[in-house]
């Protein structure tokens, strides 16, 4: 039974090396998908500054503190075109470290609102390094705008 046991990996490694056929080693790496990649967004620079997201809507955004190892929540505030602040969107945010794709991506999270009309996020940020936060905007159901927040810790 040890013996068995012993086997399985040197078999499972004798199958990993002379697995890949051919002088390509396009079988043994990983290729993230084509979707969700960093240059999909244009990147969001200026916190406090107004940003369009069409010929109707704008909005800023701010970290309620500078973001560091923790919780810093991400506020959002919509404005039409007179200026006059918008609460009926859907805003989801997808945070994560662009350096270590999928080891501590949030997946979507919608944004909540309060009772300002502001609409808040979360962000767990877990160790140092680069972060991004894609923001994604919907009214009514549809699509309208994705940005892509990126800061270092």
């Amino acid at each position: 039974m040890i013996r068995k046991i012993l086997l399985i990996p040197i078999i499972a490694s004798i199958v990993f090396i002379f697995g890949c056929k051919g002088s390509s080693d396009s079988c043994c790496t990983i290729t993230p998908p084509a979707t969700g990649t960093v240059s999909d967004a244009p990147i969001l620079t200026s916190p406090g500054s107004r940003i369009a997201i069409n010929n109707d809507l704008s909005f800023t955004y701010a970290f309620d503190k500078k973001p560091a190892l923790g919780t810093a929540i991400l506020k959002i505030q919509v404005f039409d075109k007179s200026g006059k602040q918008v609460s009926d969107l859907a805003i989801t945010g997808d945070s994560g470290m662009p350096s270590m794709k999928g080891h501590h991506d949030s997946g979507d999270v919608a944004f909540q609102k309060n009772r300002k009309g502001d609409y808040l996020m979360p962000v767990q940020i877990v160790m140092p390094g680069d972060w991004a936060v894609r923001v994604k905007i919907a009214k009514d159901g549809a699509h309208i705008y994705t940005g892509l927040i990126r800061f270092d810790v």
